[in-house]
C-alpha cells in the first residue's frame, strides 16, 4: 500500500508513494512541504513528511512526532522532470529518519524536478530512547491535563470572558495573560478589563472561544475540523504556536476544492509554509480554477494581488 500526495490530495494508491511539487518561475519557493502521511501505515499511524529544500538543493523526510525515528529498511527515491522523465533514482537501505533524513542531488538536475516518489518497501519506527527531555515531554502532558480541568472546572477564576448571544467563560487572568499578548496588553494597562474583571468577546462564537481558551490552557487543539475559524482567532490574539499548527491542519486537507480559501487564508495570516503549498496546487490546477466563483470571491478576499496575476499567468500558459 502507498500513498498519492498531491500537496493535500491523499489518495490510497499500491507500489508508490507519489508528491507532486509544481515549481517554475511564476513562483519560486524555498522550502515546500508534503502533507503528512503515515510512513509505516500503523495504527497509531506514525506520521513523516516528505520536502524539497530548494536552497540547498536536497530532497529530504522528516519525523512529525519528535518521539519517535524510522529506518527506511528499503526502498527507492524517483524524481522526474516536466516530461515525466526520470532524471534522478536513490536507492533506500538502512536509511535512518531521526530528525531529518537527506537526499542532496547536483543543482542541474535538482532545478528540473516536479515530481517525486518514494518507493518504500519495508520501514520500521520506533520510540526514541527515553532522555531527560523525554522525561520533560511526559511532565508536561501531565500538567496540560490538570491545567484542561482548571478550565473546565474554573476554580479561582478571576477573570470572565462574555461571548457572543450572552456566553460566559470563566478564565484565570495570569494563564491568558503569560499565553497572549494581547490579553495581557489588556490586564497590564489601563484598559477596562483590568478593573472590570471582564474582557468582552462579543463578536466571537463560543465554539471558537472554547477551542481558543482550550488551547491557552492546555496547549492541544480540541476539533480541527475547525483550525481555519481557530487562525483568524489565534492571529488576533498573537499567539503563535497555534497558528502553526492551524496551518499544518489546514495542509493536511488541502484539495483543489478549498485550496483558494486556504490559499488566502495563509496570506492573510502570514503562514508561509502553507502560502507556499497551496499556490502550487492552484498553479498546477490554474486553467480549472480561474473560470469558479471561489476564484472571483479569492480575487477581492486576497491581500497580496500578486497571486492572483501568478495564477492568471499559470492559465495563460496550460
Amino acid at each position: 500500500m502507498s500513498i498519492l500526495i498531491t500537496h493535500g490530495i491523499v489518495d490510497y494508491t499500491s507500489g508508490v508513494r507519489h508528491w507532486v511539487s509544481f515549481r517554475d518561475n511564476i513562483y519560486d519557493a524555498t522550502k515546500i512541504y508534503s502533507p503528512k502521511f503515515n510512513l509505516s501505515y500503523s495504527t497509531p499511524p506514525h506520521y513523516c513528511r516528505m520536502f524539497l529544500d530548494c536552497s540547498q538543493k536536497r530532497i529530504g523526510i522528516v519525523m512529525a512526532s519528535q518521539d519517535k525515528c524510522a529506518t527506511l529498511r528499503s526502498g527507492m527515491l524517483k524524481c522526474y522532470d516536466t516530461n515525466k522523465k526520470l532524471i534522478v533514482k536513490a536507492s533506500i537501505e538502512d536509511h535512518e529518519v531521526n530528525d531529518e533524513l537527506y537526499f542532496t542531488f547536483k543543482s542541474s538536475k535538482f532545478d528540473d524536478i516536479v515530481r517525486v516518489e518514494l518507493h518504500d518497501s519495508s520501514a520500521l519506527v520506533v520510540n526514541k530512547t527515553k532522555t531527560p527531555a523525554a522525561v520533560k515531554k511526559s511532565c508536561t502532558s501531565t500538567l496540560s491535563t490538570d491545567l484542561a480541568k482548571l478550565l473546565c472546572i474554573g476554580d479561582y477564576a478571576d477573570v470572565e470572558i462574555h461571548c457572543k448571544d450572552g456566553e460566559v467563560m470563566k478564565c484565570h487572568k495570569n494563564l491568558l495573560a503569560a499565553r497572549s499578548p494581547v490579553f495581557k496588553t489588556m490586564l497590564d494597562s489601563d484598559f477596562k478589563e483590568k478593573d472590570s474583571g471582564t474582557i468582552k468577546l462579543d463578536y466571537m462564537e463560543i465554539g471558537i472561544v472554547k477551542e481558543l481558551l482550550s488551547f491557552i490552557y492546555s496547549g492541544i487543539v480540541e476539533h480541527p475540523q475547525k483550525a481555519m475559524e481557530l487562525l483568524g482567532a489565534a492571529d488576533q490574539f498573537q499567539i503563535q504556536d497555534l497558528k502553526d499548527i492551524c496551518g499544518e491542519l489546514l495542509a493536511s486537507t488541502m484539495a483543489v476544492d478549498n485550496v483558494l480559501e486556504i490559499l488566502a487564508a495563509a496570506d492573510r495570516y502570514r503562514l508561509t509554509e502553507l502560502k507556499t503549498s497551496a499556490m502550487a496546487l492552484v498553479v498546477l490546477n490554474a486553467k480549472t480554477l480561474v473560470n469558479t466563483p471561489k476564484f472571483k470571491e479569492f480575487c477581492t478576499e486576497c491581500v497580496d494581488k500578486q497571486l492572483v496575476v501568478d495564477i492568471v499567468k499559470a492559465q495563460a500558459y496550460k
